[in-house]
């Protein structure tokens, strides 16, 4: 071996043995830190948290994922320890660190390690929400400014001015009663229309049976339906006679509603009472 060769291997080989010893002397100093946290009283907060950031620092010089792996989880595991003591930073130093761990596991060509994935998103969904200094770990840092304000002025609901209630609609009983009556008034109007049609057509069978027996004596059964089929028509006659009176009158009724629901100016009191007795038929009382 010529002496530059020789030169050359002794001064890398030193340095690649520093930077494997540098993550295992830092992972040894983690888990002392843990063990010396332990007090009488309870357990060290600060020496927990410095026991983390040990096993933090030798994770990020560890060679490979696995051995990474287990140093993050073991320091995720002393910052969750020192935030349960106290410490109110612990749990943002580790959420941070989860997640970078958590992109070096999905880096394009990482090794394919689904437990560890599922360790480290299980860690972040424990801790999230609960860091204090407003990292959070399930997202963007909380953006605590108070945002400026805006030239329109406060916000609604804020100051001294409040905001104004809506006005009640308007309720229109005139109209609504003016709708209803006009709307009866030509449900009749058909009814009344639909019984002068079957009185009509009741008329022309009995004069069509009258004309079958012009100047020949009517037999007890032709005389029987003859009178039946008169009866039905002087009865459609007449139901047709009282839903007209019944379909003008509240026709009438409710043209008139309307028309005092347009002029609302006039200070007017309207009472429909509609009655039915059994002599008169349908009786309208108008009241203003």
């Amino acid at each position: 071996m010529t002496l530059p060769a020789l030169f050359l291997t002794l001064a890398v080989a030193p340095a690649g043995g520093a930077a494997a010893e540098s993550w295992r002397d830092q992972e040894a100093e983690c888990h002392r830190l843990a063990d010396t946290a332990k007090t009488p009283g309870g357990v060290s907060a600060d020496g927990l948290a410095a026991a983390g950031d040990a096993c933090r620092t030798a994770s990020e010089g560890a060679p490979t994922l696995g051995s990474r792996a287990v140093l993050v989880l073991d320091a995720s595991s002393y910052y969750r320890r020192a935030a349960e003591a106290g410490h109110g930073e612990a749990l943002c130093r580790s959420a941070a660190m989860l997640r970078t761990f958590a992109a070096q596991l999905d880096a394009p060509g990482a090794e394919d390690r689904p437990h560890d994935r599922a360790a480290v998103a299980g860690r972040l969904a424990e801790i999230a929400g609960r860091c204090p200094a407003g990292d959070d770990p399930a997202g963007e840092p909380r953006n605590t400014t108070t945002p400026p304000p805006t030239p329109e002025g406060p916000k609604p609901g804020t100051g001294d001015h409040k905001p104004k209630p809506k006005p009640a609609p308007a309720r229109r009983p005139l109209r609504i009663a003016g709708g209803a009556a006009l709307g009866v008034g030509l449900a009749l109007g058909g009814g009344m229309v639909a019984a002068l049609v079957r009185g009509a057509s009741l008329r022309d069978q009995a004069e069509a049976l009258r004309d079958q027996h012009s100047g020949q004596t009517i037999g007890a059964d032709d005389a029987s339906t003859f009178a039946a089929i008169t009866r039905r028509g002087e009865l459609a006659d007449h139901a047709a006679i009282g839903l007209g009176v019944a379909a003008g009158a509240l026709s009438v009724a409710g043209v008139a509603l309307l028309v005092l629901d347009a002029q609302r100016g006039k200070a007017a009191r309207f009472a429909l009472q509609p009655s039915i007795l059994p002599t008169a038929g349908i009786r309208l009382a108008l009241e203003f």
